[in-house]
């Protein structure tokens, strides 16, 4: 499935628009501010439910508007799926549609196409933030283990009543019910997330033996590496059963639960410090993983797949780049790229993708420019 028309209305600074995309890459250059990057944000929000930039729905409509819409059409190669998203800012009100029917569960959406989207300025999967990672490796699981969205979802509202415990008190009793279903779930996330590694590691190495190790240092990092994982405060169900116990008072301070599966970490495996590895480095690995996890979810799932790339040219240089767009182009997937100048990547994305359109957004407005 893809994207084939997109209209927003009163999205951030964006007044009315009306694009026709392409099945392959799509450009999108602007200058800061400008709203290039609001364009990835509506995308994604109807998709997965939420957006990427605030968690106040509200933040997203315009100044001067009233609500906020999202209206479009995804298509496959049977059918065409009317797509609409509502929000109105004076009674907080959300209304979900696809092929005229309306969604009460985003995450129904969210399995129908896989959209993922990727920062190069804050995405470092080997020194960037533990949350950054742990998101990424939730997608993944979320689009290939079966069992995930539901124990996760579980999981999350029994965190939910023991964070409101800790923050209004309960008995003994109330705490070790929701403790015991917090070690129960992680735990089963945790083994059903080990089993899903395997493919991951291999599909990994793949791309490492397909990468010229001449200009990337491959062989290197590789001897640096020892695998990909996913890590827990915990080694064992009874470990983290009495650590929650004995957190109480600590978390009760925060208000808030620090242990679980919702707090694991994810990337790889190495004895060496992470400042051992160069910029250079961090960068060819963070692509190869998310190069990994992209050709394992279709694999997997033989959906496409609708990547969102924000800034691409502001920390990738040329070679990077074409390293990313090379890997891509071999992939099911429709790309959506912003950045400031599209002679940065013209000539790139011409090389990688036959088809392909440039777009420009300025004050409030977007305009589809020629392909030369």
């Amino acid at each position: 499935m893809i994207l084939k028309q997109l209209m927003l209305s009163d999205f951030r600074n964006i007044k009315e628009i009306d694009l026709t995309l392409s099945e392959g890459c799509n450009v999108i250059s602007g200058d800061n501010g400008s709203g290039k990057t609001s364009l990835l944000e509506a995308i994604y929000l109807f998709w997965n439910g939420r957006s990427f930039r605030s968690s106040r729905i509200q933040d997203t409509v315009n100044v001067d508007g009233k609500s906020v819409l999202i209206r479009g059409n995804a298509e496959d190669d049977e059918q065409v799926f009317p797509f609409g998203f509502q929000y109105t800012k004076q009674d907080k009100s959300r209304l979900y549609k696809f092929n005229g029917e309306t969604i009460r569960r985003s995450s129904d959406l969210a399995t129908l196409l896989p959209v993922y989207y990727f920062s190069p300025q804050t995405d470092n999967l080997v020194s960037g933030s533990a949350g950054s990672r742990r998101s990424l490796l939730f997608w993944y699981l979320f689009h290939v283990e079966p069992t995930f969205r539901e124990r996760f979802s579980s999981l999350q509202k029994a965190v939910k009543q023991r964070n409101q415990l800790l923050r209004s008190g309960g008995g003994e009793s109330e705490f070790s019910f929701w403790e015991n279903q917090i070690t129960e779930l992680s735990d089963e996330l945790r083994l059903s997330t080990e089993h899903r590694m395997i493919a991951l590691e291999k599909q990994f190495s793949l791309e490492c033996g397909e990468i010229e190790d001449a200009e990337y240092n491959i062989e290197s990092l590789l001897n640096r590496i020892k695998g990909i994982s996913a890590k827990y405060s915990w080694e064992a169900k009874a470990d983290l059963a009495l650590a929650l116990s004995e957190k109480r008072t600590y978390e009760a301070k925060l208000g808030y639960t620090t242990l679980g599966f919702q707090k694991c970490d994810f990337g790889f495996d190495t004895n060496y410090n992470k400042r051992n590895f160069s910029r250079g480095e961090e960068k060819t690995l963070t692509l190869i993983l998310m190069i990994s996890i992209l050709k394992t979810v279709y694999f997997e799932t033989k959906k496409s797949i609708l990547f969102l790339i924000d800034d691409l040219s502001a920390e990738l240089d040329s070679k990077f780049i074409r390293l990313l767009l090379d890997k891509l182009a071999s992939l099911p997937l429709q790309l959506f790229i912003t950045t400031l100048t599209k002679d940065s990547l013209f000539e790139s994305v011409s090389e990688y993708f036959s088809k392909f359109k440039m777009f420009h957004v300025k004050q409030g407005g977007v305009v589809e420019e020629q392909n030369v």
